[in-house]
């Protein structure tokens, strides 16, 4: 057992990211997250949560448009 300590490691870390998909599927129940990143100068790439679901989109760049922007609403 020569990496034992790496498995533990290994172990606790994807309990830990378990436990956080978890948490924020349970929060998608009553909040609305979305993340848009500008793909090219026209397009925009969302990915956002909703209701429980996971959902995943496009839409049109516009010049006032942010890059990365991420927004979080009741």
């Amino acid at each position: 057992m020569t990496y034992r300590k790496l498995r533990i490691a290994w172990s606790v870390a994807c309990g830990i990211v378990a436990v956080l998909l978890c948490v924020l599927w349970v929060r998608s129940h009553w909040r609305h997250d979305s993340l848009a990143v500008a793909v090219s100068r026209s397009t925009l790439l969302v990915v956002g949560s909703d209701r429980g679901a996971l959902k995943l989109g496009r839409g049109h760049n516009f010049p006032g448009a942010l890059d990365g922007h991420w927004e979080s609403a009741f």
